[in-house]
């Protein structure tokens, strides 16, 4: 099955109009057993942070500025929209980039994702994801946790265990640099700030 990895990632970067399974199969040139490539999906999402580890490895190698320096990461929280009544993990959440004909609520998945930030010459500061967590509401939880042994985790938690796992990673490497984290003032919260400042990280945000 490994081999349709390479099929979905080049039909990802084919694909316009809707980011859906289907328009990444299809612009990969998947012609039948489109049940084989849903399959593989899942397997990925099973195995999302031992696939993310050689990246991020890879990246944060690249990047190392050395004892004397420091990298950046960036953690924050953003929605999908989906639709339909049975989307698993789906909720309502705050919308945070409403337009004029949007509402300030959305129907769809929550994602809390972190990111190395970087600044290219011409573009400025990017930001490179690394991975992210699924967030469900606790009142959406009930289901996912008799199919799946799924537990409730708030934002915070979700952000402490991916900045905890990548400075894991990085002291695994050898890497001695200093790990700055930038997060809005939702993040500003002990919570956050007592766990990660133990592990030595210093974070940047904004008290309420």
């Amino acid at each position: 099955m490994a081999f349709r990895v390479g099929v979905i990632m080049a039909g990802m970067m084919l694909a316009d109009d809707r980011r859906v399974a289907e328009a990444w199969f299809a612009s990969g040139g998947v012609r039948d057993d489109w049940d084989r490539f849903y399959d593989c999906l899942i397997q990925v999402g099973h195995k999302a942070h031992l696939l993310a580890r050689p990246l991020v490895c890879a990246v944060v190698q690249k990047f190392d500025p050395g004892p004397d320096g420091h990298l950046i990461l960036a953690g924050d929280d953003s929605p999908t929209k989906r639709y339909g009544r049975q989307v698993e993990g789906a909720g309502v959440h705050h919308n945070p980039t409403a337009g004029p004909a949007d509402g300030e609520w959305l129907y769809g998945h929550s994602w809390v994702s972190l990111c190395m930030l970087n600044t290219h010459p011409v573009w400025g500061v990017i930001a490179l994801p690394l991975l992210s967590r699924l967030y469900v509401r606790a009142k959406h939880i009930s289901g996912l946790a008799d199919n799946y042994g799924w537990k409730f985790e708030t934002k915070h938690q979700l952000l402490v265990d991916l900045v905890t796992w990548c400075v894991n990673l990085m002291h695994g490497l050898g890497m001695q640099c200093k790990v700055w984290l930038v997060v809005d003032g939702a993040y500003a919260a002990p919570t956050v700030l007592s766990p990660l400042t133990e592990q030595g990280v210093t974070v940047f945000s904004r008290l309420r």
